[in-house]
């Protein structure tokens, strides 16, 4: 790149830019560098064989099974270096060493296949360890007969050293990626705090400095110890679950992974989920901006069924015949969760189960969003929930307020009202909470009441003793006659958040459930019911009982934000995802109903169909449509103009399928996003510019002119371009990548 760095400019073919100065997989600039965000075709390899099991290993070929992955579909193999057994199938001359070394073929033949290989180690679990090295024991073992478990070590002993040697010898070979797991939240998963993931991760990005880092869990946790991840990535065993943990992990803006098991008996079973549930897990992961690992069990003995390949393979030809559409995609999501600031492990906190709950209920009619952080950028949204359990500090509060009071919306649920009765509208009394774990709500406005009975609707947990202020009462709250305990109930009730039933309602009181405030620019409502909550109870369980909770999220959301960018016509069960790829807004569609639990699918002729739906976009915000199409199979779709909405026809579908908005230009805070100001080093003039241009063969392709009489003295001759330059990085990211024929002209640029 001699022409950039002396000034002259350059004409080069997109290809030769591309392969040298972005590091794609596969290139000699860094095969590592940035390749988790475009490869969305991974296998999670948990290749277990301990010491008791007969011909140990004995059938595993490396090279035969990178190559089988290879042709299969796959882009990215995790693969188990250290097991939870303690077994270690690289060399090292610590620990329990297989005798056989794996690493070195894995990678030599993942590098030659054109593929990125993930070393995935296991911290906090180790049985060798534990047994052989007492003094590395947590204070308070976990150890029983169950064979089936697995025995944690405390990272903060002189295990951390054993580990780290560990490391040192899996980085003697060119890892593209490394799978931390088992490393954090207590003792009981080893015990990792920030300064051993510190180094941890210092210690890899020392020996593989263009390697990414990622570990069980990260992105879930707090915001200390998501600092030493490139990637983010948890588990998610069912696709509602990964559905809310990619919206999750795409907060924080960093390339994710979710983890699933093959087999329906989960990690290190022997069972296949059929492909037609697998590829609605890659659909649903995909289409909410990340990547989906798929378990793969070899036997003890090293045999790799190739049923199991060819299984995986169904759902790579799937994925495949997308990424166009999933890969180089910004959320279109217009309503935000906002996470807390202050959490921490995610798995002991009960805003994770609330914000669980609000998912199912928003997913059940289709309305998109994404989870906001209180501390990062919640002002793209135009609404914003807050979970009960949510605590903001009195930053985050201030900006909450700003936000409304220039056009925001919110939705606060229960306790989240604390500093902001003035939004609000409302003021709390007495002590705050009633005396009852469960309330109900008296609906009152209509639009509260569609497709809702009347009928008293239950918010177990209980309420907050509200009264409108400013704002204006659409529910009343109704008191259970009395608190149910073992001498004060009526029959048999299912517990709610608190482990408690509910009685039948009593009267009326004078507390308001539910107040709409303006406020400023924007508008407000909150729910003194504890909604979240009961939303998140029935997240493991009695999904129906939360069937008029779901309804009156449905019906506050449309309150505050009739004008959606995105408006289905479609059964629940069918989940609806928005992002912008230039000037493109893509819609998928997933069809829940291909793989219902305990009715797995098996033949496209027993699936389920996608039927009847229809989508309402709207077109002030995506503007004059150039063409409206259906993906795969190219399709165009019929589609008329209703009250400033395209109404589009969406055909019948099985599994998932794509609604293309193809607009004449890219919205305009699209066009704006595209740009990054950085600061540019200081560079040495040139004396004499070189105006002259040559191709990426060196042919030679004229020269750039100084202007002529009629431009004269309007701007600098060409000749004063070489006297100062600055370099602008990364400035603009096409959706598209340029293909080899298209022209890139690199010009200096001024202000």
């Amino acid at each position: 790149m001699t022409g950039q760095r002396t000034g002259n400019l350059l004409l080069a073919s997109a290809a030769f830019l591309m392969s040298v100065e972005l590091g794609f997989p596969g290139t000699a600039s860094g095969r590592s560098k940035g390749w988790s965000g475009k490869d969305l075709r991974r296998v999670h390899t948990l290749y277990v064989s301990p010491p008791w099991a007969e011909n140990r290993g004995k059938n595993f070929d490396p090279r035969k099974y990178v190559r089988d992955l290879k042709t299969a579909g796959a882009g990215t193999i995790e693969f188990y270096l250290k097991d939870h057994h303690g077994n270690a199938y690289f060399k090292t001359a610590v620990g329990n060493f297989d005798g056989k070394d794996l690493l070195t073929p894995l990678v030599e033949e993942s590098h030659a296949q054109g593929m990125n290989f993930v070393a995935y180690y296991s911290v906090g679990w180790d049985n060798w360890a534990f047994h052989n090295h007492p003094e590395w024991r947590p204070e308070s073992p976990k150890e029983t007969t169950r064979i089936d478990l697995f025995l944690s070590v405390d990272v903060q002993s002189g295990y951390l050293d054993y580990m780290l040697q560990h490391l040192k010898d899996i980085a003697a070979a060119p890892v593209d990626g490394w799978f931390l797991d088992v490393c954090c939240g207590g003792p009981a998963y080893g015990n990792s705090t920030a300064e051993s993931q510190r180094r941890i991760y210092e210690t890899i990005k020392h020996l593989r400095p263009n390697s990414l880092v990622t570990w069980n869990s990260a992105g879930g946790m707090d915001e200390e110890l998501n600092k030493y991840s490139d990637f983010s990535s948890m588990e998610g065993w069912r696709p509602e679950a990964q559905s809310f943990v990619s919206r999750f992990m795409r907060r924080l803006d960093k390339p994710f992974t979710v983890e699933s098991p093959g087999s329906y008996l989960g990690w290190a079973g022997w069972a296949l989920k059929p492909a037609a549930l697998l590829q609605l897990e890659g659909a649903v992961v995909s289409a909410n901006g990340g990547a989906l690992a798929v378990g793969l069990n070899p036997f003890a003995d090293g045999t790799i069924n190739p049923a199991e390949v060819t299984n995986l393979g169904t759902l790579w030809k799937f994925i495949q015949e997308r990424e166009e559409y999933f890969i180089n995609t910004k959320p279109a999501a217009e309503i935000g969760i906002l996470s807390p600031s202050g959490s921490k492990t995610w798995w002991t906190e009960s805003w994770w189960l609330a914000m669980q709950g609000l998912h199912e209920a928003l997913l059940d009619y289709q309305i998109d969003f994404g989870v906001a952080r209180a501390q990062s950028d919640f002002e793209k949204y135009s609404l914003l929930i807050l979970p009960a359990d949510g605590k903001l500090s009195g930053a985050e509060l201030e900006r909450v307020i700003r936000f409304v009071e220039k056009g925001g919306k919110l939705l606060a649920l229960g306790r989240s009202f604390a500093g902001l009765e003035k939004v609000l509208g409302i003021e709390v009394q007495g002590y705050g909470e009633l005396p009852y774990t469960a309330a109900y709500a008296a609906l009152k406005a209509p639009e509260l009441k569609r497709n809702i009975p009347d009928y008293p609707v239950l918010i177990r947990g209980g309420a907050i003793r509200t009264k409108a202020t400013t704002g204006t009462s659409l529910a009343k709250v109704i008191n259970p006659i009395a608190e149910y305990t073992p001498h004060t109930f009526f029959g048999w009730s299912y517990p709610g958040p608190r482990g408690l039933g509910a009685n039948p309602p009593g009267e009326e009181t004078g507390y308001d459930m539910i107040v709409k405030n303006r406020y400023g620019q924007g508008a407000a409502i909150y729910v003194a019911g504890l909604l979240s909550e009961d939303l998140g109870s029935t997240v493991a369980g009695q999904h129906n009982a939360a069937t008029w909770l779901k309804q009156l999220v449905a019906n506050m959301v449309d309150m505050l934000l009739p004008d959606r960018l995105v408006v289905a016509s479609a059964p629940p069960g069918i989940e609806l995802v928005t992002n912008w790829q230039a000037n493109r807004l893509v819609v998928s569609l997933i069809n829940y109903y291909a793989a219902l639990p305990g009715r797995f699918s098996v033949g496209d002729d027993r699936i389920a169909k996608a039927t009847g739906i229809t989508l309402r976009v709207n077109e002030a915000r995506v503007g004059k449509p150039a063409r409206v199409f259906m993906q795969p199979g190219n399709r165009d779709l019929t589609w008329e103009r209703k009250d400033g909405c395209l109404e589009i026809t969406v055909p019948d579908f099985l599994i998932h399928a794509f609604v293309v908005v193809e607009s004449h230009s890219a919205p305009a805070f699209l066009r704006r996003d595209n740009f990054e100001l950085r600061k540019s080093p200081i560079l040495v003039p040139d004396v004499h510019f070189v105006k002259q241009l040559y191709d990426a063969r060196g042919g030679y392709r004229g020269e750039l002119r100084r202007p002529g009489v009629a431009l004269a003295g309007r701007g600098p001759s060409w000749d004063d371009f070489g006297k100062k330059k600055s370099i602008l990085l990364d400035a603009y990211r096409p959706s598209r990548l340029p293909m080899s024929i298209d022209p890139v002209l690199l010009l200096e640029v001024r202000k």
